[in-house]
């Protein structure tokens, strides 16, 4: 997280309460290097209320100065509904209760924006994309368009459950397009006494945005992981307003120094572990237990595996040699919630060596939750650390975090089989118009076996600088690519969960020629789309061979068996070049240079 952005603030307790608003002390704990940094620039402190209570018509006010004590900073805030409409069943009184996470405390600190000529390069490398129409204006702010779409409640999902779910944030963000379903209009109209929320489109690929528009809420500030479609919740005056640009300053994010360089315990004890292993020290019984104080020594497993609690110290690292059996990771995750484990390194995976089931990759995501590291050495690709659901080398963590972070990964679906001399030249085309599209660090992502597409891909996001990933399922008699920056290792039997880790990691889905496997995969995308999970993810076939798709898709909709707004996102194209065309298009980017500042115009 970035020093600018304060941990969550929480409701510290309720000053007054009525059925029209709360007013509230708010407070948050600091690290130390973060509260001297807040000390040292106090002026330049700012709210921020979540966007998901700002989508669901709920605003903030600052009423005091920040209050900086100890490890604390707290202030006095109002908060009420500044769209009626959203109050369904729920007063705000009934929402804004002592513990509940509001916002956060950011620094918009001046010597970390932008300039204008900066603005200019970055969105000439396309580092920062804009939407079309974009201007640079003088001050070092971005006039960016507001898209002509606003985004109306849905009373048959707004629930009071639903709306206490969404301030709880118990609801994913993305999944409030179910309940907010977008609406085209002529010109966003901000009304008199009431609100909106509207959007726009911008890539920032790990800087900050700050909205400067009076119109705007309290959620102003956009994170390093802010990308795409962008949310505007516009508040009315005493007139109706029409709102066709907001004003943007970008800031560089500032990095805890602990954060800047981390060192993984498979890379500082790799010929230790690599020793382990060659000499059968560690073996199907016998796990290893090290402690910086204590050095190593040897646990011989009994068959329930208990001895484990009592044997084990604080922040201990268990070598094992075989990924841990359901038995096993039971006893594990209780050592863990103890603090007994610091890192869990092993050799084998469960399924064949290489693969893992998905209660196997629950147990690894229940471990990381409690702050256990996770590592495995592969045979075949070396010293690999589990980050996101994905093994890699610690050295791919920094890339693959801010292509992951920034949205830049695609899906890149197709056969498993033989790629004909046409295909291979088209997935050739469309990843280098990827590339084109993103400029900076982005990557694609894929399944398959040697010689299939994924193949092709690897070697062409390699040539081209782009990181390449796998999500790899067992198929019988089918060798994986192990030539990939970072994968997830899928058993045969787990086809949705490889499907969702797919979805959930990309932002645009490429389809080639493929067979029952990869239209089984688009299908799941439109289900989910259907469930308003995904809406705006780019859907894109490739070629000739999706002619009958497209027909089918249409047929669907004008037989009323398919809500056409499930393929809004789809895009049929030729050629694999035209991908970076169609990207601009669907999130209305910007496809040229813009050269000059807009010297004329400025901000006020």
């Amino acid at each position: 997280m970035s020093l600018n952005e304060s941990p969550d603030c929480k409701i510290e307790a309720i000053i007054r309460a009525d059925a029209t608003e709360v007013v509230a002390r708010v407070s948050a704990y600091l690290e130390d290097e973060q509260m001297r940094y807040f000390s040292r620039n106090q002026d330049c402190l700012t709210t921020d209320l979540h966007s998901t209570k700002a989508r669901v018509g709920i605003n903030q006010a600052k009423l005091s100065n920040f209050e900086l004590k100890g490890n604390k900073i707290s202030y006095e805030a109002r908060f009420w509904f500044y769209i009626p409409e959203y109050a369904v069943g729920c007063t705000i009184d009934q929402l804004m209760l002592p513990g509940l996470e509001v916002g956060k405390i950011y620094l918009r600190n001046p010597k970390l924006k932008y300039a204008a000529e900066e603005l200019i390069n970055l969105i000439s490398n396309r580092t920062i994309i804009v939407p079309k129409g974009t201007k640079v204006l003088e001050e070092g702010i971005l006039a960016v368009p507001v898209m002509p779409f606003v985004h109306l409640p849905d009373p048959r999902v707004l629930t009071p459950d639903y709306l206490k779910a969404v301030v709880m944030k118990k609801i994913p963000r993305e999944d409030l397009y179910f309940a907010q379903p977008e609406q085209k209009v002529d010109r966003v109209i901000v009304p008199v006494g009431s609100g909106v929320i509207s959007h726009t489109s911008l890539f920032t690929q790990q800087n900050e945005i700050y909205i400067l528009d009076h119109e705007h809420t309290d959620a102003r500030v956009g994170s390093k992981h802010t990308n795409g479609i962008i949310y505007l919740e516009l508040m009315g005056d005493d007139k109706d307003i029409v709102k066709e640009r907001v004003h943007i300053e970008v800031y560089k994010p500032t990095l805890a120094q602990h954060s800047v360089k981390k060192r993984f315990y498979i890379d500082l004890r790799a010929s230790l572990l690599g020793r382990l292993y060659e000499e059968g020290a560690v073996d199907d019984h016998t796990i290893a237990a090290i402690r910086e104080a204590e050095g190593q020594r040897f646990i011989k497993l009994n068959e329930r595996y208990d001895q484990l609690l009592h044997d084990l110290q604080p922040d201990t690292s268990l070598i094992l040699q075989d990924f841990p059996n359901r038995r096993l990771a039971s006893y594990l995750i209780v050592a863990a919630d103890m603090g007994l484990i610091s890192d869990l390194t092993f050799r084998r995976a469960p399924q064949e060596e290489y693969f893992f089931r998905s209660e196997d990759l629950a147990f690894m995501d229940t471990l990381q939750n409690m702050g256990v590291e996770i590592y495995w050495k592969n045979p075949l690709q070396g010293d690999l650390v589990l980050y996101k659901r994905f093994f890699m080398r610690s050295s791919v963590i920094p890339s693959f975090n801010e292509a992951f972070s920034s949205r830049k990964l695609a899906a890149i679906y197709g056969t498993a089989g033989k790629v004909d001399a046409d295909t291979q030249k088209e997935i050739v085309d469309s990843v280098k118009s990827f590339k084109e599209f993103h400029g900076g660090i982005c990557g694609v992502l894929t399944g398959g076996n040697t010689g299939s597409i994924m193949s092709f891909v690897s070697e062409t996001a390699a040539s081209l600088g782009m990181l390449s990933g796998a999500v790899y399922w067992k198929i019988p008699g089918v060798d994986i690519d192990p030539h990939v920056d970072f994968a997830a290792y899928l058993s045969r039997y787990d086809l949705l969960e490889r499907q969702e880790i797919l979805s959930e990691t990309t932002e645009a889905d490429i389809y080639f020629k493929g067979g029952v496997g990869t239209n089984l995969e688009n299908a799941i995308t439109f289900v989910k789309k259907k469930l308003g999970i995904g809406h705006y993810k780019p859907q894109i076939f490739v070629g000739d061979f999706y002619k009958p798709l497209q027909d089918w898709l249409n047929h669907l909709a004008s037989e009323g068996m398919a809500d056409p707004r499930v393929f809004e996102s789809c895009y049929f194209i030729k050629h694999g070049r035209e991908i970076f065309e169609t990207l601009c298009t669907h999130f209305g980017s910007e496809d040229k240079m813009i050269h000059e500042v807009s010297v004329n115009e400025t901000w006020s």
